[in-house]
């Protein structure tokens, strides 16, 4: 039976950079822009049906295709 070979030994390490660590920057938190609109409620369907979306928007007043706005007149200077 032969001897058990010796186990492979590690890379030596490179030595430390003379430069230090660059300080972190404090993190800035991005701020989550709250939607204006509030979200669904949990039990609402996914996919409402098209005549419930329809009889929603009317009950708000919403046109369902509200009047498309004209081009804006392009500046010609």
């Amino acid at each position: 039976m032969q001897p058990p070979r010796p186990s492979p030994r590690p890379p030596p390490r490179r030595p430390p950079s003379p430069q230090p660590p660059a300080p972190r920057l404090p993190h800035r938190r991005r701020r989550r822009r709250r939607s204006a609109a509030p979200a669904p409620p949990r039990g609402a369907s996914r996919s409402p049906s098209p005549q419930a979306s329809r009889r929603r928007l009317l009950l708000l007043g919403v046109q369902s295709n509200p009047k498309p706005k004209p081009p804006r007149p392009r500046p010609w200077f």
